[in-house]
């Protein structure tokens, strides 16, 4: 079984640095929030949080009809055992 850090490295930059932003986010943010947080294509955000969605690193919520992004709590970890190196 891979480790998480071994499918981390996997991702693409962008998606690694969607990864951490979640990380740092205590609650769910939206798709607006990652185009104006972390400068990013509409197209782009789109197509790594799709990519993320399909490998299970992130999780949708869907809150009086918005849609949010978040981390489930065990990866919200792992990235934060990450910053700590």
């Amino acid at each position: 079984m891979e480790s998480l850090t071994q499918q981390f490295n996997r991702l693409s930059e962008l998606e690694q640095k969607i990864i951490v932003y979640l990380g740092q986010i205590p609650n769910g943010i939206m798709l607006s929030e990652f185009q104006s947080h972390l400068k990013i294509s509409h197209s782009d955000v789109l197509k790594a949080l799709a990519s993320l969605g399909q490998r299970c690193w992130i999780e949708r919520l869907e809150l009086d009809n918005k849609t949010y992004f978040t981390l489930q709590p065990m990866l919200k970890y792992y990235i934060a055992s990450l910053n700590e190196l």
